[in-house]
């Protein structure tokens, strides 16, 4: 596997865990009690950003397995455009 493509999936994979753990956060109230928060702290908007950035990385990684060329600027919408059916 090309180094950038096991890169791109392992970005993927870290902002899976993270998106998860935040949700983890957000719901579980003795997680809250433990790192100090108040009970009302929710991360859900951080939640669907990482889980964004978790399938973008993906695609990505897919793109460039492909050997698909992706523009240095405008790289979500190329991504968006190149899987789009």
């Amino acid at each position: 596997m090309d180094l950038e493509v096991k890169l791109l999936i392992e970005r993927g994979e870290h902002e899976l865990i993270l998106a998860s753990a935040l949700k983890e956060v957000s719901e579980n109230a003795a997680v809250k009690t433990t790192i100090e928060l108040l009970p009302d702290a929710t991360f859900y908007s951080a939640v669907i950003s990482h889980a964004y950035y978790s399938i973008f990385y993906m695609a990505k990684a897919y793109l460039t397995s492909k050997k698909v060329p992706l523009p240095e600027q405008g790289q979500h919408q190329a991504v968006y455009v190149k899987v789009s059916p």
